[in-house]
């Protein structure tokens, strides 16, 4: 599940769209952030002193009236001025981060456990991840060894700090 505290752990701009998409959107990464955790946030808004209507509704919502919370997310996101595409690139950065483990002793498992993240994720183009036989004819004697798993994982590393410097780089133009 992504929290609100892992936006700030790298330094990502919470906006409305992201909640939006990360909650019940029709992104991949809906059902990621939990009703609390939005809630939360409207009152964190509330107490800064920001507020509208549907922040108020938003803030005194039962967080099992899913429905309520999201036509709310839904108004708040379409009101503000944020790049959708941007604000999915902070969900999946959050969503590889909390997947990306240690490095596994054991390599295969490893090398499947980072294949499983860009599954979940419906292989995005942008993936660093090479899967054996998929558009490549590397034979599993070179995809299953200690070597590419080490340049796997080092790739997702750098992924997310790539696409973290990316992300804070451009949330300035929301």
């Amino acid at each position: 599940m992504i929290k609100l505290d892992d936006f700030k752990k790298y330094n990502f701009k919470v906006t409305w769209n992201a909640l939006y998409q990360g909650f019940k959107g029709d992104s991949i990464l809906s059902n990621q952030i939990q009703p609390k955790e939005i809630i939360d946030y409207a009152i964190s808004l509330l107490e800064a002193g920001e507020s509208n209507e549907e922040v108020c509704d938003l803030a005194a919502a039962n967080e099992d009236n899913t429905e309520d919370i999201d036509k709310l997310l839904y108004n708040l996101s379409k009101n503000e001025k944020s790049n959708p595409e941007l604000e999915f690139k902070k969900l999946r950065v959050i969503f590889v981060s909390k997947k990306l483990k240690e490095k596994d002793d054991n390599l295969i498992n490893g090398i499947m456990s980072l294949g499983d993240i860009w599954i979940e994720l419906n292989y995005p183009e942008d993936s660093p991840h090479v899967f054996q036989g998929r558009e490549n004819t590397i034979s599993p004697e070179l995809y299953f060894t200690q070597d590419n798993y080490d340049i796997l994982y080092d790739a997702h590393k750098n992924w997310i700090s790539d696409e973290t410097a990316y992300i804070i780089q451009n949330q300035g133009a929301n």
